[in-house]
Formats: structure tokens, sequence, C-alpha cells
């Protein structure tokens, strides 16, 4: 469990305070992700970006959050992963390192919350736990729907996309 290896390592011997913020606020926002989206159907790269990319909100740090965004792009082009690869979390853990769902997510929400607005991520998250959402769809569908539903327009969704490949639009 994420929590226990980020308590024990964290919370037992961490003395930076920044960090140590940042590490609550992810994992609390978990549990706001976990309470919207109702457990339905998420996706990794995006509970794990959004967390970040709040976390980094409540407790700034410039420096680590830019690293990661170096990363995150370095890593887009040097392994040529593409949009159908992050989309699809079980592709994603087979074919890439982890960890790269963090800095990638961010960088996607951070993108997607400049498209559609501050409020993307609970929209988002609310779209993915309604009731009457289709169930079983292909990751790709499943995020056409769910920006859709969210109210932020496929070109919204697409210009987040890019922005992974530095396309900015």
């Amino acid at each position: 469990c994420a929590f226990t290896r980020a308590t024990k390592h964290t919370i037992v011997g961490e003395r930076d305070m920044v960090r140590l913020r940042h590490t609550f606020t992810h994992e609390t926002v978990h549990a706001f992700q976990h309470r919207l989206s109702d457990r339905r159907q998420t996706s990794h790269f995006f509970a794990e970006g959004s967390a970040e990319y709040i976390a980094y909100l409540v407790a700034p740090n410039v420096s680590a959050q830019l690293q990661a965004r170096v990363v995150a792009a370095a890593s887009w082009e040097r392994h040529r992963i593409r949009t159908d690869d992050l989309l699809d979390g079980d592709r994603m853990r087979a074919r890439y390192d982890t960890t790269l769902a963090y800095s990638l997510g961010e960088r996607w929400t951070a993108a997607l919350v400049r498209a559609c607005g501050e409020r993307a991520v609970g929209d988002v998250l609310a779209a993915m736990g309604r009731s009457d959402a289709p169930q079983g769809l292909s990751s790709r569908a499943f995020w056409e729907d769910t920006l859709r539903a969210a109210g932020c327009d496929g070109e919204s969704g697409d210009g987040a996309f890019a922005s992974l490949r530095g396309e900015e639009t």
C-alpha cells in the first residue's frame, strides 16, 4: 500500500516538512478520488497525476515539480510513449516504469486544468463515478465519455494529450 510505504519512510524519518505535506496531501487526494468516483472505473495515470497536481498546489515545490515534468517529457519522447499506452494502465505497467504515471499524469492534469478550468479534476472524478456511466469501455472510449460528461470537450482533452508531446495548444 502506498500509504504504508509513505508512512513508514516519510513520517518516521522525514524532516522535510514540504515533502511531508506533499505526501499527506497526495494520499488524502486518493481518499477524495475514491469518494467522488464511487470506486468505478478509473485510470491509474489520472489517479496518481491528479494527486500529484493537487499536492503541488498545497505544498509547492517548484524544483521538484519541474524535475518531474522534465522526466515526463523526456520519457514520453525517448520511449515513444503513445497516448494509448498512457490510457491503458496494464500496458503502461508492462512496458514502462510504473512511476511514470505520477509525472506523466501530473503534466496531463495540469494541461487538463488549463483547458477545462480549475474544477476539471473534480468534474472528471464525478463523471467517472456517475451511476449511468457506461461500463466495459476501451480506455480511449472511457476517456472520451468521461471528458464529455465532465463538460470538457474533445478538443480540450486532445490538448491535454498534445501537451505530453510538447505541442502546447
